[in-house]
This record gives structure tokens, sequence and C-alpha cells, in this order.
């Protein structure tokens, strides 16, 4: 006589919270397969089946979660750059609400420590999404360019306008002049924080965030203060020294790295 146990049902159905546990995995997989061959190769150089490969699924799986690359690399802007920047924003707009006038040091501590914050203390991604940025950023991609756009113009837009007050020297192009130069200290630092590290004999590290950041601070606070620059003068030498930009060169969009 047999006797059923009921052994092989569960054996055989899953339940539905363990499905979706197991797709998202799946998907979270992807993207960071994705978000690492993206910040090695760019857009245009990595294949599907190339992330396929270092995910370890098939192309049917990218396909379902995705549609193709491009939403891929939607999906890993929008998982990571959108929270990051409404983070970012948070603070600044905590640092105008605190003032009439807003603290130089507080919006630079909004600007920059969520994203250090976010690449530093966590170790499960490696590091990979500010070297994703960059490189996506530099592309020549079109797509990859519009992405950078939408995720990352306005927030530098509402920064520029936050800090104005707090730089009344300086014009909305003196401002745009330093935030570029803001963009080159964030994408050095967490592209390649092991330099300072290995150049300091281990004194300066990183991995202590908050206090990594205070030293860099006053650097960033006195560069955005200092005065404008002489336009009269510059603008002679510019006017003398100026060429037309090559021609590959003309017509080209410039894109922040974030």
């Amino acid at each position: 006589m047999s006797v059923d146990t009921g052994r092989a049902h569960t054996r055989t159905t899953r339940p539905a919270g363990g499905r979706k546990q197991a797709g998202d995995n799946t998907r979270t997989r992807i993207m960071d397969a994705a978000e690492e061959l993206f910040a090695d190769n760019g857009y245009e150089g990595t294949s599907l089946r190339g992330i396929m490969a270092h995910a370890g699924v098939s192309i049917s799986l990218i396909s379902y979660h995705f549609g193709n690359k491009a939403g891929l690399l939607h999906a890993i802007f929008e998982a990571k750059a959108a929270p990051l920047n409404r983070a970012r924003l948070d603070l600044i707009k905590q640092a105008c609400a605190a003032n009439p006038v807003p603290k130089l040091d507080d919006l630079m501590r909004g600007y920059f420590l969520p994203a250090f914050r976010d690449s530093f203390l966590n170790k499960r991604r490696r590091n990979n999404f500010m070297r994703f940025v960059s490189r996506i950023g530099s592309d020549r991609s079109e797509f990859a360019r519009e992405m950078m756009r939408e995720f990352f113009d306005d927030f530098q837009r509402q920064f520029i306008a936050a800090i104005k007050p707090a730089l009344p020297h300086l014009s909305e192009e003196d401002l745009y002049w330093r935030l570029h130069c803001l963009l080159c200290i964030v994408t050095h630092t967490q592209n390649n924080p092991a330099r300072i590290y290995e150049l300091s004999g281990g004194r300066c590290d990183f991995s202590q965030v908050d206090y990594a950041f205070e030293h860099i601070l006053p650097f960033l606070v006195e560069g955005m203060r200092a005065p404008a620059p002489a336009r009269s003068a510059a603008k002679r030498n510019g006017a003398a020294h100026s060429h037309p930009p090559p021609a590959k060169a003309r017509g080209r969009r410039k894109v922040s790295a974030g």
C-alpha cells in the first residue's frame, strides 16, 4: 500500500513570492553584469551576448526582463541614478530651507556625500556605478548620451539654481564652469580612490567616507568662492588664440558625467 506524503507536490510547486524573488535576483544579476561591462567597454562596445555570459543567463531572460540593450541601460540608470539624485536633492533642499542664503559647505555636502557613500560603503557593487556613469557620459552613442541628459541634467540645473544665492559674485556661466570642476573631482575620486590611498601610504582612505570628505571640503568651498575671471582679458586672449573646432566635433553636444 503506497502512502502519499505530499513531497512530490512540494518539490514542483513554488510559491508566488519565491518566483518573484528568483526573478528579482536574476534581474539584479543581469544589471550588475551589464553595469560592469558598460563601465569597461561603453554602451556601443558591450554586446548582449557578453552580458549573457558575464551574468550566466540566457539571451531570452535578458529580453524578458529588459526587452533589449537600450532597455537594460535605462533600467540601470532608473535603479541607481534616480534614487541617488533624490538623496542629493533632499540634502540640498534642506540646506536651502535652513538659511535664506544657504551655506556653501552644506550645499557641497549635499552634492558629494550621497554619491561618495553610495560608492564607498556599498561593497557588493564593487564601485562600478560611477565608472559606469563616467564611461557612458563619454560614449558616442546618442542613446547613451540621452540617458545622461534624462537622469542628470535636471539635477545639475537645480544645483546651479540652489548655489546662486551663495555665490552672488559669479555669473551663471561662471557657475557652470565651476560645476565642470566639481564633476571632474567626482569622477576621478570615484573611479580611482586607490591612487591617493597608495600614494599616501594608507593615510588617505576613502572607506572612511565622511572623514575623507571633510578633507576635500575646504578646497571645494574656496574653489567655488574664488573671484570671477577678468572677462575682458579672457575674451581678448580667447579671440586672439581661438580656432574653429575640428570638423568631427562641430555640432556634438557635450554631456556631463553626473
